[in-house]
């Protein structure tokens, strides 16, 4: 993407200002692309292969400590509409802090940023793209009314 593209488009979203020196300021960390963006269909691509290549390699190693990190929860009865509500809520405040903690650590091994003494490192020869992503599922399938009562019986 052109720089003044990115930079129109970060703007559109709120994720930064320019201030009256035309300086860029940074408001927020997340951008989340419109539906038929082609950023978005890019993204879509690469969350199902990110996903799907874990779920491979981790059916292909022999030793699960060796695996790559794949955990989920779930209820086990189901929640109302209010407490899943309550959970959606939850999970973006908590899953957003976790995210930004791991971008930290990244950041700075990465460079991006610095602590107070910390030497450069060469660049390796070799470098590993990696990451972390969480998603939320609903199984709308098994509603909760419908679970309940066959429980029930």
């Amino acid at each position: 993407m052109a720089p003044r593209a990115m930079l129109d488009e970060l703007l559109r979203t709120g994720l930064v200002e320019v201030d009256d020196d035309g300086l860029i300021r940074n408001t927020g960390r997340t951008y989340i692309p419109s539906k038929l963006d082609p950023a978005a269909i890019e993204r879509l691509g690469k969350v199902l292969a990110r996903i799907s290549d874990t779920l491979d390699f981790n059916n292909q190693v022999d030793d699960p400590q060796l695996g790559r990190m794949e955990r989920h929860v779930e209820t086990d009865i189901g929640l109302s509409e209010q407490q899943y509500k309550q959970f959606n809520i939850y999970l973006r405040e908590k899953s957003q802090q976790l995210l930004e903690t791991l971008d930290n650590w990244l950041a700075m091994q990465e460079g991006r940023i610095r602590n107070k003494g910390q030497q450069q490192e060469r660049i390796p020869t070799k470098r590993l793209i990696t990451g972390v992503g969480i998603y939320h599922f609903l199984d709308e399938k098994l509603a909760f009314e419908d679970g309940y009562k066959e429980q029930q019986e």
